[in-house]
């Protein structure tokens, strides 16, 4: 099973794509992220402003006041991470689905032709090649490592055969 990311949450909407962009490897709807800048400056700011005003005025230290204050207004970013992160639910759906045989050859093959190449199995840490089984994955690659290794040497005897 592999996943895919098939189709965004305002499919219907033409101007979708232009309200797109990526951010830090995952697409965002650019209203959604300048309402959250929006909230983040509303709400961080005046937790900031309001707890160094509180708190220099209650300790003698200004200095350590300040820090105090710092850490106030990052706690109220966190904050509204969290609350942006509840309010605006995902613009792509992510749906599983079983990929057929020849999506994975072709798979493999890309990744054959790939400046690292395809690899080895015996290079995998016990984790890796017990994911690759729980995803019906391993026998497929190490069905393609000994085709690729066979391969040079069949090409190697017909070089020789024609001589």
């Amino acid at each position: 099973m592999t996943g895919r990311i098939d189709e965004t949450a305002d499919q219907g909407v033409h101007d979708a794509d232009s309200r797109l962009a990526e951010v830090w490897g995952d697409v965002v709807d650019r209203r959604n992220v300048a309402f959250a800048v929006v909230l983040g400056i509303i709400i961080s700011v005046p937790a900031f402003l309001g707890s160094q005003a509180i708190l220099t005025a209650v300790m003698e230290n200004t200095s350590l006041a300040r820090t105090y204050a710092m850490l106030i207004g990052l706690g109220a970013c966190l904050c509204v991470g969290v609350v942006c992160a509840r309010l605006f639910p995902p613009v792509r759906i992510f749906r599983e689905e079983t990929i057929g045989t020849t999506e994975q050859e072709a798979a493999i093959a890309a990744l054959r032709s790939a400046p690292n190449g395809l690899g080895s199995v015996d290079e995998l840490k016990p984790d890796e090649c017990a994911e690759l089984e729980a995803m019906g994955l391993y026998d497929l690659f190490a069905e393609a490592e000994a085709t690729q290794k066979r391969e040079p040497a069949d090409n190697g005897t017909e070089g020789e055969a024609e001589r």
